[in-house]
């Protein structure tokens, strides 16, 4: 992962109001996976294998859609 991306990474999970997050998720033009993603992850702390087990796709699957997630947000911030 690249530099940027652990940046927003770690901006999204040390984020102190809930405003703010969906303020910067909704700039970001998420496709509703990448959002729901974001929002178990970031919001209810979830990890990426249970995210995949709730949703019916594998880990690697949701990884890769986290990691498009942060792309789109790293051009936000």
């Amino acid at each position: 992962m690249d530099e940027r991306r652990k940046a927003v990474r770690k901006e999204l999970t040390e984020m102190p109001l809930l405003e703010s997050y969906l303020e910067l998720v909704g700039k970001a033009k998420l496709t509703d996976i990448e959002r729901k993603v974001c929002d178990f992850k970031y919001i209810h702390g979830w990890t990426l294998i249970n995210i995949g087990e709730e949703f019916g796709y594998s880990e690697v699957h949701i990884k890769r859609v986290h990691q498009n997630a942060l792309r789109k947000l790293t051009k936000v911030l």
